[in-house]
């Protein structure tokens, strides 16, 4: 079982390829491991597709596979405070 922080960040630009929104979230994530490390043993970023009703969407996710493992919330707010910071300069 993979479990997924839903605190997720989407991606991409409206009428992109999917290739190059994919492209785009695996530079995310290398910033993200540059600037704020990598994540906590065990576990993992990637990129998950989400189904919307009119497309997919792409987001930034950190997942792991032991179920009785919580979420790690200080590297999450670690990354989302590296996006909002790399996205508003």
């Amino acid at each position: 079982m993979r479990n997924a922080s839903r605190d997720d960040r989407e991606a991409g630009r409206a009428g992109a390829s999917r290739e190059w929104i994919n492209a785009e979230c695996q530079l995310a994530i290398k910033h993200l491991m540059k600037v704020r490390g990598e994540p906590p043993p065990e576990m993992e970023l990637e990129v998950q597709w989400q189904e919307h009703e009119l497309s997919e969407y792409p987001t930034i996710v950190l997942t792991w596979e032991d179920a009785m493992r919580g979420a790690r919330w200080e590297y999450i707010e670690r990354c989302e405070e590296a996006l909002t910071a790399y996205e508003n300069r």
